[in-house]
């Protein structure tokens, strides 16, 4: 299986044999900083028949650096969580890059790295990365939500028709 990353929970467990145990964000995995990293994510893929598995991966050995001060984020590992006769389950950290032949049951867990910290973290910030005053960020934002893609296209169509 390739190219999982955005792919539909539904869709996977339709083309492949596997069910979707888990597919999260890692809460408080970002680094902390001015403005904190992205969290990162779980993966939780369960065989329904045995399978062999291949992993690619990135940032298992050294953690995703903050910038600017920043902390690092968390570094992602990858799992083969085994069956055993018992009906428990054994947990195996496998390396970065691997191929694994798993059983009926067993299951592939993997934590996606999360971003480092940018800026150094402010005295006000508390340990879930957020701040009491923000005032500044908000001051600076030139954002306004605009539709864009095809929902855009669709308006603008109807917008033509009328």
């Amino acid at each position: 299986m390739t190219n999982t990353r955005t792919t539909d929970v539904e869709l996977l467990e339709r083309r492949l044999l596997i069910i979707i145990r888990e597919f999260s964000i890692r809460r408080g995995s970002g680094g902390r900083g001015r403005w904190n990293g992205g969290d990162g994510i779980v993966r939780d893929w369960e065989c329904r028949v045995p399978l062999t598995f291949s992993i690619i991966s990135e940032r298992r050995v050294r953690r995703p650096h903050g910038m600017k001060g920043g902390e690092p984020g968390a570094a992602g590992r990858n799992f083969w969580v085994q069956r055993t006769e018992g009906g428990t389950y054994k947990w195996i950290q496998l390396p970065p890059r691997g191929l694994v032949e798993m059983g009926a049951g067993d299951r592939c867990v993997v934590h996606k790295p999360s971003g480092g910290g940018w800026g150094v973290p402010d005295e006000t910030q508390q340990e879930d990365g957020s701040a009491e005053d923000r005032t500044d960020a908000a001051q600076n934002s030139a954002q306004e939500p605009r539709a864009t893609g095809s929902y855009h296209n669709f308006l603008a169509a109807q917008a033509e028709v009328s």
